[in-house]
């Protein structure tokens, strides 16, 4: 899932995380970030113990909807996170999906709080 990269010490890293939501997503309900394969909490702790010096930010892609607890879990390792609601439009577009809002979770971690 994650190779590991030389990277100079000392700099940051910004992982974009854009995951399968497969069955994790309920319309009414909204996406379960636990159910998500791999787990939003695994992918932290690989790029964790993957660079455990760095400062990292992950941005991860949601739904516009989320459930609520599986949100608050996946924020329990983290140092802060913030939910942020982009809309997102394609211009000329005929699908109801491609005029449809989504969200983007920004999640930051330091390596010690993975």
């Amino acid at each position: 899932m994650l190779d590991q990269h030389h990277l100079p010490r000392g700099e940051a890293i910004i992982i974009f995380v854009a995951p399968p939501w497969g069955a994790a997503l309920d319309e009414v309900e909204g996406l379960d970030l636990r159910r998500i394969e791999p787990q939003i909490t695994e992918i932290i702790a690989r790029v964790g113990q993957a660079y455990p010096d760095r400062q990292i930010l992950f941005a991860i892609q949601v739904y516009e909807k989320v459930n609520a607890e599986s949100l608050t879990e996946g924020r329990t390792r983290l140092d802060w996170s913030m939910l942020k609601n982009l809309r997102l439009r394609c211009c000329g577009a005929k699908s109801r999906h491609s005029a449809r809002n989504q969200r983007v979770d920004t999640l930051t971690s330091s390596s010690k709080a993975v």
